[in-house]
């Protein structure tokens, strides 16, 4: 598989794929797609978040501070490791939602515009 953070799995309505049963399907005129992250980006983020989550457990075990100090700083890391993740499922759901509300809007233009094309002038 190529190197990069997606690999990307196109068919056409009719011919034959083999998408896996999980992840996001989008369909796009007459194709499905799938964006898929790769294994090694998926194992990278997983194993970056855990070195990040030891360092900052050796850094306040060795930080010379006070123990209320070093729970306020350990309580804010882990609100602000849980807040990046709300915010980006937050802005991965609000672009789906845009998507699918464009997807719709498309759709009642094109049947609009095939049942009265004659009436506008489109041959």
């Amino acid at each position: 598989m190529a190197a990069g953070r997606h690999s990307v799995n196109v068919r056409n309505k009719l011919g034959a794929s083999c998408l896996p049963a999980t992840g996001h399907r989008h369909v796009m005129n007459h194709y499905i797609y799938e964006n898929v992250n790769t294994k090694s980006f998926y194992n990278m983020a997983w194993i970056a978040l855990a070195i990040s989550f030891v360092g900052m457990a050796l850094g306040l075990v060795y930080l010379e501070a006070t123990f209320a100090m070093k729970g306020f700083l350990g309580m804010s890391y882990i609100f602000s490791v849980t807040s990046c993740f709300t915010v980006a499922k937050v802005v991965r759901d609000k672009h789906e939602s845009e998507k699918f509300i464009n997807k719709v809007e498309n759709a009642k233009t094109e049947k609009f515009l095939n049942e009265n094309g004659s009436l506008v002038g489109v041959k």
